[in-house]
């Protein structure tokens, strides 16, 4: 074993949420020494770098860790920092369309959005044919406060801000053990031994099996799903000047295909999601075996299996069919054609399997004394990421004084 490199904070995963926090605690405590690791080559590699440049304004979880309240924080939060960094950002507005027999569920929307006190506007289909006349729909609502930034960049400039203020950083550093003993937190890598007075488990998927590895009980397990996605070429871009959805469908265990505009002027059409064997983007087939046998043994896998996957496979095959991404964003813009498309980079994400094999919604954070393992963040979670490093900092301040 060689010599402990020794931190007043440790921070696993360089994606979004592992940023925001080492820049929130920098910020808050500029004279700490806090050290990022991360398992891969660069920053942001997995599910950060390849977030749809979404900034939300609907908050669907009033009681729950990602509440309308540290939504509504988080997206000024990262509103002012993209201004106050150069970033470029944009409230363009979102909407949700209903064809007529979907128009119940907007309402259902319309009514929850009021209730989070989120700003919204009933479009009837006069208001939709003269905002979009090319958009086909019975009714929308209008989010006026959505917007859209490029994630990427805002990682980007976080590392950078980080680095200004004395953060390190440790890429290709694997964590193979963590424990807490003699008050500090002690983690052994494939880059030697770190230890620190708190650390932040941000490991996106890997972060449910690092907190079992420090006798945590996470209550979850990360099912990995495969994103693909489309872009428009010039003439159908044309056509989309906000972010544009389909209504939800309840129960729905993936969102609709959503058209995304980025602030560079494409237009990101997708994600069309089916399952994936493993939690890492280059996997060799030993680790995807590994990373399945240990799904097999949480007990909600059986309950998912049973209950759930066949529909999670329906959907899978439903999407995967050559041409259906395609189809679906054709039932919004019928006049584009296939030739309106070419391939964007896919991605990986992971939805956080509950024990009754239904799949959690809400943002997990689980505290174990000196460590606070970010467990779960659904999408909504990047915007309101400086909030979340904001409240792990908030916590872990008693540990550092």
């Amino acid at each position: 074993m060689g010599e402990v490199k020794r931190f007043d904070a440790l921070v696993i995963g360089g994606g979004l949420i592992g940023l925001s926090a080492a820049f929130q605690l920098l910020r808050t405590l500029p004279h700490l020494k806090v050290a990022v690791l991360e398992r891969e080559d660069r920053l942001a590699r997995a599910q950060s770098g390849r977030l749809p440049g979404l900034i939300h304004a609907e908050w669907g979880h009033g009681s729950g860790q990602l509440n309308p309240a540290l939504g509504r924080e988080g997206r000024q939060a990262l509103e002012r920092f993209c201004s106050e960094e150069g970033i470029p950002w944009e409230r363009c507005g979102g909407l949700i369309v209903a064809g007529g027999e979907e128009e119940e569920w907007l309402q259902q929307w319309h009514r929850r959005a009021g209730a989070s006190g989120v700003v919204s506007e009933w479009w009837g289909t006069e208001r939709l044919r003269e905002e979009m006349p090319k958009l086909a729909g019975a009714s929308g609502l209008f989010l006026p406060e959505t917007g859209i930034v490029d994630y990427a960049a805002v990682c980007a400039r976080l590392a950078q801000r980080i680095h200004g203020l004395g953060g390190e950083f440790f890429g290709e550093t694997e964590v193979r053990s963590l424990a807490e003993r003699s008050g500090e937190v002690i983690v052994e890598s494939s880059g030697g031994p770190y230890a620190g007075k708190v650390l932040f488990n941000c490991a996106g998927l890997q972060a449910d099996e690092l907190a079992r590895m420090a006798g945590a009980a996470p209550d979850l397990w990360m099912v990995p799903f495969r994103a693909s996605f489309q872009e428009l070429d010039a003439e159908g871009r044309r056509w989309v000047n906000r972010v544009i959805c389909r209504v939800p469908r309840p129960g729905a265990l993936f969102g609709p295909v959503r058209l995304v505009p980025a602030t560079d002027g494409r237009v990101e059409c997708g994600a069309a999601v089916t399952p994936a064997v493993s939690r890492e983007i280059r996997a060799g087939w030993l680790r995807a075996w590994r990373d399945l046998a240990s799904g097999m043994r949480f007990p909600g896998f059986g309950p998912m299996l049973r209950d759930g996957w066949p529909s999670v496979l329906r959907e899978g095959w439903r999407r995967c069919r050559g041409g259906n991404l395609v189809d679906e964003v054709r039932l919004l813009f019928p006049e584009l054609e296939a030739w309106h498309f070419d391939p964007a980079p896919p991605g990986l994400f992971g939805r956080a399997l509950k024990p009754d094999g239904t799949f959690e919604q809400d943002l997990r954070i689980l505290r174990q004394g000196r460590m606070q393992h970010v467990c779960f963040v659904p999408e909504a979670g990047g915007t309101a990421a400086l909030a979340i490093g904001r409240d792990l900092v908030a916590r872990a301040v008693s540990h550092l004084l």
